[in-house]
């Protein structure tokens, strides 16, 4: 739970994996993403590690982070790809979604071998943004218009309508419980940006999330762990929410917008100042993050 990685955009990006208790970088993967690394995700034991480009195929890679190699790789898609994940049981079995796509990976041995998404003739594709995972083989997708599509396999089972009433932003799966947690933008007023629900897509709970203006928050970013959810929000906020009370605690205020240009470290301690194009200043302490 202290490891995490992060992709770099630019012609000759890297990956880093870093200790956040020690703050140390424990590996550093280049050489053969171009353009950008899109999208990153453990697996099941943590000894892999997919990631997904920003090149013409959106390669997908799979990686031995700690040994710093390259397990297996593949063009992915010449359309963009929003998310790679693996199936939170498995260091095998992943899926990528992206613009009318889903599809299906199997690492086997030292090749990924794709499965596309059936959908079938009565159904169109969307654009996916988000993926989470069921038991029995079961996967649920989060698309641009709302709507979750259900999977068995790589096959379409059913759409549930307007889980959301914009994009469905993320999804995570808890599968000791089998709640899911959504969230995304919500066009419709009043209505929560973070909902949780059972493996049958029935809405269990939902949450306000606020914004300190009083705006609902657009939620980007969700992870659940005894009983807590943790979300980060499309203005760099990151909430912590306990599921009992519903209770929100803020944990971080980020910027909210455009690109961070200042950055400075502190001579004596470990505080460092950033600012950005949403005119803001902000002093950070690096030991309580």
């Amino acid at each position: 739970p202290n490891v995490i990685a992060s992709g770099q955009i630019g012609v000759n990006p890297q990956i880093d994996i870093w200790d956040v208790n020690r703050k140390e970088t424990l590996s550093i993967l280049r050489g053969f993403h171009v353009g950008g690394v899109c999208s990153l995700d453990f697996s099941s034991s943590g000894r892999l590690l997919a990631s997904v480009g920003l090149d013409e195929s959106h390669s997908l890679a799979v990686w031995r982070w700690q040994e710093g190699t390259k397990v297996s790789s593949s063009p992915c898609s010449e359309k963009r790809i929003f998310a790679v994940a693996f199936r939170p049981d498995s260091d095998q079995h992943l899926v990528t979604v992206g613009v009318k796509h889903v599809k299906f990976w199997n690492v086997t041995g030292s090749e990924l071998v794709g499965t596309r998404g059936l959908p079938g003739k009565q159904m169109k594709m969307g654009t996916m943004l988000s993926v989470a995972f069921g038991a029995a083989g079961y996967t649920y997708t989060g698309s641009m218009s709302g709507d979750v599509y259900v999977w068995r396999e790589a096959k379409l089972e059913r759409i549930v309508e307007k889980v959301h009433s914009g994009p469905v932003l993320t999804m995570f799966t808890t599968l000791n419980d089998g709640l899911i947690v959504t969230g995304g933008k919500e066009k419709s007023k009043g209505e929560p940006s973070l909902k949780l629900w059972d493996q049958d897509m029935r809405r269990h709970r939902a949450f306000p999330i606020v914004a300190e203006d009083g705006s609902a928050e657009i939620v980007k970013s969700v992870c659940r762990y005894r009983g807590k959810i943790i979300i980060g929000t499309r203005d760099s906020d990151i909430y912590e929410l306990i599921e009992k009370s519903g209770a929100v605690e803020t944990l971080i205020h980020g910027h909210c917008e455009g690109e961070m240009w200042g950055l400075s470290t502190h001579s004596a301690r470990e505080w460092f100042v950033s600012g950005s194009d949403d005119g803001s200043v902000r002093v950070w302490d690096a030991s309580s993050q």
